[in-house]
């Protein structure tokens, strides 16, 4: 790596130019071809976790303050209230799907 970094600092018409890792004549942040094809990906899925971590505690935090609400905090208490509760549940966004 300090050997393309020197060529790239004097000037590059060196082997590293010559077999494609970089181009003739660019600065430093530029001139590595293969940098910006694998650091994209990770970035992208970087931003993708983050946003499924906040997404996620968001919905977490929906059905932690859902539970306060006494009707719907007590569903679990009563396991024929909870099957009945899901069911609608289940068939109403079904429905709105369908």
């Amino acid at each position: 790596m300090t050997s393309c970094l020197a060529e790239i600092l004097v000037g590059t018409n060196g082997l590293a130019s010559n077999i494609g890792l970089i181009e003739p004549g660019l600065i430093v942040a530029q001139a590595l071809k293969w940098l910006p094809a694998w650091v994209t990906p990770l970035w992208l899925l970087g931003v993708g976790l983050a946003a499924g971590a906040i997404l996620s505690l968001a919905v977490y935090g929906v059905l932690s303050l859902l539970s306060f609400i006494p009707g719907i905090g007590t569903l679990a208490d009563s396991s024929r209230r909870g099957v009945v509760a899901s069911l609608l549940l289940g068939g109403s966004i079904a429905a709105v799907l369908c």
